[in-house]
This record gives C-alpha cells, structure tokens and sequence, in this order.
C-alpha cells in the first residue's frame, strides 16, 4: 500500500480539513504555468490558513527528455531544504534542459541547481549515490497506480482533477470539498 499523503513536497497543516495531492512532470509546461499562477493564490487563501494540505508529488511521465533527472535533481534538492526553489528553477528553465543532449544534461542541470541555491558537492554525492531512486520510483509507481494520464494531475479529497485549471474553477472545488468536510468555505 503506498500512503499518497506521505510521497512528495508537502505545504499546510497536517490536520488540514482538505488534502490536495498534485501529480506533476518538471517537464510539462502546464504544469509550470499552474506553480507560477494558480498554486500562489490557493497558498495564500487556502494552504497558509490551515484549510488544505498541498502534497506535491513529482514523477515521471515520460513525455519530456531528461525528465528522470529533473525529478532526481528535486528530490536531491529537498535534502538541502531547497525542493521549492529547484522546483521553480526546473520549471523557470524548462525549454533549457528538455533540449540538452545527455552528455551536456549535466552541465545544464548544475547551473540551475546554482540559481536554486544548492550545495554542489551535497547534491552530486546524492545523485551519485542515487540516494532518491527509491523515493523517485515510489512516487512514478504510485502515479501509475493511480492511473494519471495527464500533467498536472490532482487528487482533491480523493476526487480526480485533471488539467491546470484556472485559479477560480479551482477555488469552486476546493470551497464544495471543504463544505464537505466541515471546514469552511473561502
């Protein structure tokens, strides 16, 4: 059994009313587009309030080169403390390593992790060691478990929503869930 609300990022009270699990590849531009617009609104009147717990889970879709490596260089990121700033990195520099070559992914994926404010030395020990494979490869399972056919992918209180829907629809459900679960609407 993988526990869902234990896998990936998490942002918000453990005790939260609502629990949203985002399912996301580094390399989908929708994706991106939700962290850079949606997620900042819903953090401010949501997950900052207690009233929703963010699970943000990474993984693979397999659609997007070098995606496994985003993925891992995040994973290596949050054993710094640093997993929301890669994340943006990752998703600021899209275009930059979903176009570089495997021999040149490395070098591409240094400078970001520098603009992320990463520890060089920690962070190649951790992918040298493969340190989150285990983790990388619990949260592409549980995605394909899940049947997630889609980027960005969330599981609202259980219920599948797909697509970075704009911020409005996404207040919509959140406020119907947490009526449902007795905690409140915005």
């Amino acid at each position: 059994t993988i526990q869902l609300a234990d896998l990936g990022a998490h942002r918000g009270a453990d005790g939260a009313p609502v629990t949203v699990v985002e399912f996301s590849d580094f390399g989908c531009p929708y994706c991106a587009r939700f962290a850079r617009e949606t997620l900042p609104v819903l953090q401010e009147e949501y997950i900052d309030g207690g009233r929703v717990r963010w699970v943000f889970v990474p993984f693979v879709m397999g659609s997007f080169p070098n995606a496994g490596f985003a993925v891992r260089m995040a994973e290596c990121a949050a054993l710094q403390e640093r997993f929301d700033p890669m994340k943006m990195a990752l998703y600021d520099a899209q275009q930059e390593w979903r176009a570089a070559s495997a021999q040149g992914a490395p070098e591409v994926f240094g400078r970001i992790a520098e603009r992320a404010g990463l520890q060089r030395e920690p962070l190649n020990d951790c992918l040298r060691a493969n340190q989150v494979g285990a983790k990388v490869e619990l949260q592409n399972r549980a995605a394909a478990i899940v049947g997630v056919r889609a980027t960005p992918t969330f599981l609202v209180h259980g219920q599948r929503v797909e697509g970075a829907l704009p911020v409005e629809q996404f207040r919509m459900i959140l406020d119907r869930m947490l009526a449902e679960a007795g905690g409140g609407e915005g």
